[in-house]
């Protein structure tokens, strides 16, 4: 229980920092931060090992870059579930950096909610670590 509690914080801080940083992914309130953080744990726990089992022949197919897709599906289930949670596309502005320029793009949103999901695990890998 202790763990699963855990696991609810480190998410719902990960998404508030995530939509600090990428304003296309909006929360209407703080109440609705938090049942996504809820509701994206419970997805994550209990749906996703579903999934995992359901689609393990695509994912041995490609050797689990599939893993990434059921995480799209999960935060996506996510937005569906939770009202006033929204994932936008995402636009990057352009970056100079000494001689090079990155030019600016916006991402669709299916890659925005992969950049989403590769934050989400990197956000809650970073705060298990240091917690």
């Amino acid at each position: 229980m202790k763990t699963f509690f855990k696991l609810i914080v480190f998410t719902t801080v990960s998404l508030y920092l995530i939509s600090r940083v990428f304003p296309s992914i909006q929360f209407v309130d703080i109440n609705t931060l938090l049942v996504t953080g809820l509701v994206l744990t419970i997805l994550t726990v209990f749906v996703r090992p579903f999934l995992k089992i359901l689609l393990l022949p695509v994912n041995i197919i490609t050797f689990g870059l599939f893993a990434w897709i059921i995480n799209i599906l999960v935060i996506y289930l996510a937005t569906l579930l939770v009202p006033g949670f929204k994932v936008g596309s995402i636009s990057i502005p352009a970056i100079i950096v000494g001689p090079f320029m990155f030019p600016s793009f916006t991402l669709s949103t299916f890659w925005s909610l992969f950049l989403v999901s590769w934050l989400i695990s990197i956000g809650n890998g970073i705060l298990g670590w240091i917690l």
